[in-house]
């Protein structure tokens, strides 16, 4: 196209696409009676929403998207002035919060488009900040998207005066007010089965989506939340939470993602946190892990009465996002581990654990090793090793063998003789065990992960320790003997693991 073209075209088209904007809002809005649909009515709502999100986009690319925003934003009228002048939480919200709320999703599907310092944008979120606590699930949950989609605009605002920055405590405060337990459940009993389960499934997907929305928040913004002197009021507000769900939370719906909460507030707190001096990491990383830790005793407790491990995954998937993301503190983290042991092999050895409860243990386990860094973590090994090596000769579940791995590399790295017998003896009982499954070729096609795995850590062991598996005793021939067996495994990657170990 002749230079200047593409501007000319979008001038000449950019008045339709805003007409366009205008028109296509009340497609993404909630019909009367929709808190008696169904799992599939919801799922078709939500897909329909998206059509016109796709729509909101390529408008936005065309007319732009400050012009765009302001188009929206005025199907937002009615709810300013109904929240003038009302503080974060309190206020009452008109009695048609569908317009809004369908306003808010659109504005949240052109929000990559909004330029930064966009004044726009800052009163949208000074509004949203003044949301009544007990707006509806619906409502919240639209909110926190449109909070973390503009998370960056926020951040440069931040850094751009003090008009930014005073944002950030509110702005905070309402997506946390989406996390508290149980927020906005009316309790009502007369409220019938399906209305109930549609309201319980908001509250879990408004749950999550601020968890999400917190984590891009502090993300973006982690420099100016510490500035402000926010990071406590996020401490205390996973801490609430997390102990929420260790006294019992109902379950959640299938469709919803409750799992994630915990992992992913616990993400956004370390994102913050890792701002602070080193002391203030240390001091922020023992208080999640004493808060979790007592979670995760408060879970196991109920799993042995009830054989229910609903919470326990969420807590370990904390854990492992505080090990993980602050893996840089280890000093810090040294102390932790070794508190929390007791219960994490508690939850090795717990028979009615699931295998999915299990793999997020390991997954635990390896980045708590990795983010311990060699020296701490070698102090570790004599009470893991055995640990490890027990639990797979009851339930052979192939993560526990790249939990082994990281094991091994830890010797190899150190070389101490001392460390060396304690996981000599977890290798030979988990070779054995795994060599004795594996023993005729139709088990490598019935286990191909436990074969995987199995032969991963024999090569990790030959590269980084190979004086483990070349000793006297070690069970290297029957380890060959197996992997003989399973030559013509028709699968990609134990092929691959069985081959690279013969190799």
């Amino acid at each position: 196209a002749p230079p200047g073209e593409v501007d000319r075209r979008k001038g000449v088209y950019a008045p339709a696409f805003v007409e366009l904007v205008r028109r296509i809002c009340g497609r993404a809005k909630f019909p009367e009676g929709h808190e008696a649909w169904d799992q599939s009515k919801r799922s078709e709502f939500k897909e329909s929403r998206q059509a016109v999100a796709d729509t909101l986009k390529a408008a936005a690319s065309v007319a732009g998207g400050a012009n765009v925003l302001l188009q929206l934003a005025q199907g937002l009228e009615a709810l300013g002035q109904a929240l003038q002048n009302q503080a974060g939480g309190a206020g009452v919200l008109p009695a048609d919060w569908r317009t809004p709320e369908a306003a808010l999703y659109c504005i949240r599907s052109v929000a990559g488009s909004v330029p930064f310092g966009s004044p726009v944008a800052m009163q949208l979120l000074q509004l949203l900040t003044r949301l009544p606590a007990g707006a509806p699930a619906e409502v919240r949950y639209t909110a926190v998207l449109v909070v973390q989609k503009f998370a960056p605009l926020l951040a440069d605002a931040a850094r751009r005066g003090p008009e930014g920055q005073a944002l950030l405590e509110p702005v905070c405060a309402l997506v946390l007010r989406a996390l508290a337990p149980g927020a906005g459940l009316a309790g009502d009993a007369t409220l019938g089965v399906q209305v109930a389960e549609s309201r319980k499934f908001w509250e879990w997907e408004a749950a999550d989506a601020a968890s999400s929305a917190l984590y891009n928040v502090c993300a973006d913004c982690a420099a100016e939340l510490l500035a402000v002197g926010a990071l406590p009021a996020l401490v205390g507000a996973f801490c609430t939470r997390l102990s929420a769900e260790a006294q019992g939370s109902p379950e959640a719906p299938a469709a919803a993602c409750g799992f994630g909460v915990i992992e992913e507030m616990a993400k956004a707190v370390c994102v913050a946190a890792r701002m602070q001096p080193p002391d203030g990491v240390a001091s922020t990383a023992n208080e999640m892990v004493r808060a979790l830790g007592q979670a995760l005793e408060a879970l196991l407790r109920r799993a042995q009465a009830t054989s229910d491990c609903y919470g326990i995954s969420q807590t370990l998937d904390g854990l492992h996002s505080v090990f993980d993301r602050l893996k840089d503190f280890n000093e810090a983290l040294a102390g932790a581990f070794e508190q929390l042991w007791p219960l994490l092999s508690g939850t090795l050895g717990m028979a009615q654990a699931e295998d999915w409860v299990i793999e997020r243990l390991c997954r635990l386990l390896k980045a708590a090793l990795r983010g311990l860094g060699h020296q701490r973590a070698a102090g570790t090994l004599p009470a893991v090793c055995p640990a490890i090596g027990q639990a797979f000769a009851t339930r052979r579940h192939e993560a526990l063998l790249y939990v082994a791995s990281e094991c091994v590399r830890i010797v190899g790295a150190l070389r101490q003789p001392d460390l060396g017998a304690a996981v000599a003896g977890m290798l030979d009982a988990m070779i054995d065990a795994a060599a004795g499954a594996l023993a005729v070729p139709s088990a490598f096609n019935a286990n191909p992960y436990l074969a995987d795995d199995t032969f991963l850590l024999s090569s990790v062991t030959l590269r980084h320790a190979p004086g483990l598996l070349l000793r006297e005793g070690a069970p290297l021939a029957r380890l060959t003997a197996s992997a003989a067996a399973g030559a013509n495994v028709q699968h990609r990657d134990a092929g691959t693991s069985l081959y690279a170990f013969l190799a």
